[in-house]
């Protein structure tokens, strides 16, 4: 039987790790505030950019002289095969972050009948939908703590190009906002 001293001495131990684990999620959380704030700070020039489309795109179907037509990003198509990129973190106490991601995926997966491909984002979306034995065709990681626009435009390029190939008809992306 273990003696007070060595009772005491294991509460004690426990009582550090909780207070480890406590200090480490409070600086996920900070970082992970620190991202969203990023991303929210980048609304008005996406919301621009919207708007800059909508005036490139006419009535006419011409695209600054272009014929939207033939440009495969602006085609309409019958939907056959929907594409779902999902973007989670790839390791760290974001937890929920990235569990209500999947979940919201998840739930749209399955609502949808027909053929489904994903694109991740993040080690733990990739692994998830693997495991499950999801058709993940393409897998983007290593940079979710510290992201740029220059993985951004990697993801982009990537589904744009799928969506060009077609690989699927529609893109939907699903993410978790708090």
């Amino acid at each position: 039987m273990a003696t007070a001293r060595e009772i005491h001495r294991h509460m004690k131990g426990i009582k550090n790790i909780g207070q480890i684990t406590k200090a480490m999620k409070m600086v996920a959380a900070a970082r992970l505030r620190k991202a969203q704030e990023k991303a929210g700070s980048s609304r008005p020039y996406a919301l621009k950019i919207k708007e800059v489309l909508a005036n490139i795109v006419c009535d006419k179907g011409m695209v600054a002289g272009l014929d939207a037509k033939k440009h495969p990003l602006l085609q309409k198509r019958e939907v056959k095969k929907i594409g779902y990129l999902v973007v989670c973190s790839d390791k760290g106490l974001a937890g929920a972050y990235s569990s209500n991601a999947l979940k919201k995926a998840v739930a749209e997966i399955s609502e949808i009948e027909g053929d489904v491909v994903i694109i991740t984002s993040g080690r733990r979306a990739r692994d998830f939908f693997t495991r499950r034995g999801y058709n993940v065709i393409s897998s983007h990681l290593g940079f979710s703590d510290k992201p740029s626009y220059n993985d951004a435009v990697a993801i982009a390029t990537d589904a744009a190009e799928r969506f060009g190939d077609m690989q699927f008809d529609e893109l939907h992306i699903v993410f978790h906002f708090i």
